[in-house]
């Protein structure tokens, strides 16, 4: 049966509460007040191996789609960099996951 997006926020805060560290990376041109902010996160373990990189422009709604991850109980921090626009966040996600090879990041991987 599939959560509804409430019992997802719910777990996701039960979580972050636990344990779950969130900490931005400042970007230069970038203001926290921009509601269309692109965002790269990294997902970590506890012995800070990258677990997953992702991009969205809603990090919350997409952090919930996380949650049923077989991964996602092994995060304890997310690290957060704004871009002002999609080619940025794109090209620094793209960057990211070629040379530090999250170990659960797997589409496009046949291309490295």
């Amino acid at each position: 049966m599939k959560k509804s997006d409430r019992e997802l926020l719910a777990e996701l805060e039960a979580e972050i509460e636990e344990g779950l560290r969130i900490r931005p990376v400042r970007r230069a041109g970038v203001k926290r007040s921009d509601r269309r902010d692109h965002v790269v996160y990294r997902f970590y373990g506890a012995d800070g191996q990258l677990l997953y990189v992702g991009i969205s422009v809603s990090f919350m709604q997409r952090l919930g789609s996380h949650v049923h991850r077989s991964w996602f109980a092994s995060a304890v921090r997310i690290e957060l960099e704004h871009f002002p626009n999609r080619d940025a966040a794109l090209r620094h996600e793209s960057m990211l996951i070629a040379t530090l090879a999250p170990i659960h990041n797997t589409a496009g991987m046949e291309a490295l």
